[in-house]
């Protein structure tokens, strides 16, 4: 099995865990899943054998398939890069963004963040510090380089080095300091 850059190589922690259970419930005032939709969820991130409800609660239910598969690393990095997928919201597209911001908040702890650069989801490694209060936090930037930049091909080349430069930074994070 190969694994992609960003994808989490150690479990994640059992209160992560439980944060993204409560994320995929949609619990919050985020998007919510109904039973049916936590099956579909799960099928749709390519999790193969998802066990049908047995009468638990959304919630446990849900925590109990992130805890047995866990220790995969690839099914693990689909269910994440799944909840950050626009096709997953397309009744209530304005969710995405919050569903994002809501991951991120508790993932940075495991040193992972999801991207949405261009429209598709990735997981990239970053550094936990910027998960603690009091720590500098990356400035994100919220526009499009076509909303700032009138000529559209100059646009799509500055989107396209501002995406290289957060993966060289992305990758910077993840090798080993000399």
């Amino acid at each position: 099995m190969t694994v992609a850059p960003g994808a989490p190589t150690v479990a994640l922690d059992t209160n992560t865990l439980e944060e993204l259970a409560r994320v995929i419930c949609g619990d919050d005032h985020l998007y919510y899943r109904s039973t049916y939709d936590l099956v579909r969820f799960f099928e749709n991130a390519g999790w193969l054998n998802v066990i049908d409800f047995d009468g638990e609660s959304r919630a446990d239910w849900t925590l109990d398939r992130l805890k047995e598969r866990r220790s995969d690393p690839a099914d693990m990095e689909k269910m994440l890069l799944r909840l950050a997928d626009a096709r997953e919201y397309f009744e209530d597209p304005q969710q995405l963004p919050n569903v994002v911001q809501a991951v991120n908040t508790f993932l940075v702890h495991d040193g992972l963040r999801l991207e949405t650069p261009g429209g598709r989801p990735r997981l990239v490694v970053c550094d936990p510090s910027l998960g603690h209060p009091g720590e500098q936090t990356p400035v994100e930037l919220k526009a499009t380089m076509a909303d700032i930049i009138a000529d559209i091909r100059m646009a799509q080349l500055l989107q396209h080095r501002l995406d290289e430069a957060r993966t060289c930074f992305a990758k910077q994070l993840r090798s080993p300091a000399p």
